[in-house]
């Protein structure tokens, strides 16, 4: 919401009147979770978006939040990872990556026409040491993504932020064939 930046107070009143309105409406919700994520306000968001998933779970911009709140879990819980249990604590961590992981896997299967959803699902697998998984989710974002074919608003090609992770998966494995093969296609 514009008002965000320049009147945060009329915002909020206007967001409630909406959410007043009509409590059904995911949008509304998705839009105060937004709000106030942006005014650091971020139980009440995660309250928000919990509401908006309730109404509506399969929502792309739903899904999108709900993993990004599962990858803030992940990076408070190794940022407080210290002691003689700090190991044990990262290790714990890694349930947050799960579950955004299922976030943006929902997201891929129910939005299989947004590439972000490729790019996040394929990033939090590489996250959890999945290149395998990570490189299968990544090439069928290519193919359904073709680099000459599909073209953001930029023009430049949709898959190319796959490409550049399918790159770095292959030179953290050392598959310098791999990483050649990709640059000469």
């Amino acid at each position: 919401l514009e008002l965000n930046s320049f009147r945060p107070a009329e915002a909020q009143r206007i967001i409630e009147q909406m959410i007043v309105a009509n409590p059904e409406s995911t949008d509304a919700y998705v839009m105060q979770y937004q709000f106030l994520k942006n005014t650091g306000k971020n139980e009440e968001a995660r309250v928000a978006i919990d509401k908006a998933f309730e109404l509506k779970p399969n929502d792309a911009s739903v899904l999108n939040a709900k993993g990004a709140e599962a990858i803030a879990d992940f990076q408070l819980a190794i940022a407080d990872a210290k002691g003689d249990d700090a190991d044990q604590l990262r290790k714990d961590a890694q349930k947050h990556l799960a579950e955004a992981a299922k976030y943006f896997a929902k997201g891929l299967e129910e939005h299989p026409d947004r590439i972000d959803f490729f790019e996040r699902a394929a990033w939090i697998e590489s996250l959890r040491e999945k290149p395998d998984d990570a490189l299968a989710i990544i090439n069928k974002g290519i193919a359904a993504f073709p680099m000459n074919e599909k073209l953001n608003r930029l023009g430049m090609p949709a898959a190319l932020g796959l490409l550049n992770l399918k790159i770095e998966i292959l030179l953290g494995q050392k598959d310098f064939e791999g990483v050649k093969k990709e640059i000469e296609e």
